[in-house]
């Protein structure tokens, strides 16, 4: 953007550029949100066959619940719209940071692709991974920051989970055609590479948890767990069920387990207050150091 001559403001500076990055963004991030949440809404309404009705004549080891995944989707859409009103009315500079320079641009391609749907699934995968990165690495969440946490974390994780474990690879399944007879599901196949995607993603996805204490992950990962869980007990393989359960038990214990551990060794590493040492010492013992000093060169000379 440029400015008229006459208006001294010099458009390089660092806190004009990021005052004009952030205008642009609260204008572009709740117009692509919108069209993103449209679109998802028309195309799981109004088409025939509908997103639902392609995934059900198309079932895949890992195909999830449809009203379960509609709930997640909705708290999806709650979190974003949280973080477009944050994004407007904020005026904390550290917010404001976590928004310019780790969330900003990418979040609105991500949502700009996935109202496109499958067409560029793996750029968003790798959109979401660098949003969540930074975030973590230079604008970690905090107690203290509980807006920045629930709206600018939250659905940026969020996001990250859904695509990656359920997205990205049950689009992949129905391209690849690898998908079963909705009638007669023969549950011997494609086991193997539902089991793969599976254990893989929650592996993952428990490591994350267990390190960083993330509790949006397991939130998060655990409701895409059960979407799967509740509609492939129809007919996914029992590898597929057994391992959804298993993590489904798994990546809440070892988020417990995580939290406990940290509690209990940040209590051992903080021991008793060490004085400092007084070097000041008794006028009556240096006395006697002196006088002791004076003998023994009177002695030896």
């Amino acid at each position: 953007m440029s400015f008229p001559p006459e208006l001294a403001i010099d458009a390089n500076h660092p806190a004009i550029k990021d005052y004009l990055t952030l205008v642009r963004l609260q204008v572009l991030t709740p117009l692509l949100i919108l069209i993103n949440v449209v679109t998802i809404i028309i195309t799981a309404f109004i088409p025939s066959p509908t997103i639902g009705t392609i995934s059900k004549k198309h079932p895949t080891p890992i195909s999830p619940s449809p009203n379960l995944l509609g709930i997640y989707f909705l708290a999806l859409f709650v979190t974003e719209i949280g973080y477009c009103l944050l994004l407007v009315i904020t005026s904390d500079e550290a917010t404001k940071q976590a928004v310019l320079k780790a969330v900003g641009y990418p979040l609105i391609y991500c949502n700009g692709l996935m109202a496109g749907w499958a067409v560029a699934w793996v750029i968003l995968t790798a959109l979401l991974l660098y949003i969540n990165v930074v975030l973590l690495v230079y604008h970690a969440p905090t107690r203290s920051r509980f807006l920045d946490l629930l709206f600018i974390h939250a659905p940026c994780r969020l996001l990250l989970v859904l695509v990656s474990m359920l997205l990205l690879p049950q689009s992949i399944f129905i391209m690849t055609g690898k998908t079963w007879d909705p009638v007669y599901p023969p549950e011997e196949q494609y086991q193997w590479l539902g089991f793969a995607v599976v254990i893989t993603t929650n592996v993952i996805g428990t490591i994350i948890v267990a390190i960083r204490q993330d509790v949006v992950w397991c939130v998060g990962a655990l409701w895409i767990n059960i979407c799967m869980l509740m509609e492939g007990k129809k007919s996914a393989p029992v590898n597929v069920i057994g391992t959804l359960i298993a993590f489904a038990i798994i990546q809440p214990l070892a988020l417990i387990g995580s939290l406990l551990v940290k509690r209990f060794s940040g209590r051992r590493t903080t021991g008793p207050i060490a004085l400092p040492v007084d070097d000041r010492t008794n006028p009556d013992e240096e006395g006697e150091r002196v006088n002791h000093q004076r003998n023994v060169e009177r002695v030896w000379g």
